[in-house]
């Protein structure tokens, strides 16, 4: 393994975030919750990428809104 490099199972390290609200999370606080995490950039070097993936995010969003047996099964940071 390389280090700092996490392989598939392994347990992520607990980091602090800042929310919408200026709210401090960690993401232990979503144990045992399937978590999907994307970071938007205000500035981006590559034009299309960060716009493209903010697209992608959102219908993901939209799938998981649209199916009522997932509401509250997962969180999306």
């Amino acid at each position: 393994m390389t280090e700092g490099v996490l392989q598939v199972g392994d347990a992520i390290p607990d980091a602090a975030l800042i929310d919408e609200n200026d709210k401090r999370r960690s993401l232990s606080e979503w144990k045992g919750t399937p978590v999907l995490i994307t970071f938007i950039y205000t500035r981006c070097p590559l034009p299309n990428f960060c716009p493209a993936m903010n697209r992608s995010f959102a219908a993901i969003q939209r799938s998981l809104a649209a199916d009522a047996s997932l509401t509250g099964r997962l969180k999306l940071v």
